[in-house]
């Protein structure tokens, strides 16, 4: 399973807006568990260009701040699992997720 956050690099957090984040960060799931993790730029990509990405990296759950609806219907035509208005750490929200803590839009 591939799970992709929003990512702001600096403060290693959920960015919140997810039509112009610049980073996502990739976490491989396998058997439960976090087996790697990458930060994958935008390439300067915004609004529709970024289904691309979560496209093209085989996305299966997405974790972000706010997202308009639009993307939404997006997401859920794509089978990609939202998870949307999370602030905090990537990493913590991941687990939060991998323990079934995080409530899903879709």
């Amino acid at each position: 399973m591939k799970l992709l956050t929003t990512y702001d690099k600096e403060n290693n957090t959920i960015f919140q807006n997810f039509g112009n984040t610049k980073y996502f960060k990739v976490y491989g799931i396998e058997n439960g568990q976090v087996q790697y993790s990458e930060i994958v730029g935008t390439m300067g990509k915004k609004e529709n260009e970024l289904m691309d990405i979560l496209l093209f990296l085989e996305t299966d759950v997405l974790i972000c701040g706010n997202i308009g609806e639009h993307f939404v219907k997006d997401l859920i035509n794509e089978g990609i699992i939202l998870y949307s208005n999370y602030c905090g750490n990537t990493d913590i929200a991941v687990e939060q997720f991998l323990k079934g803590e995080l409530l899903s839009d879709n």
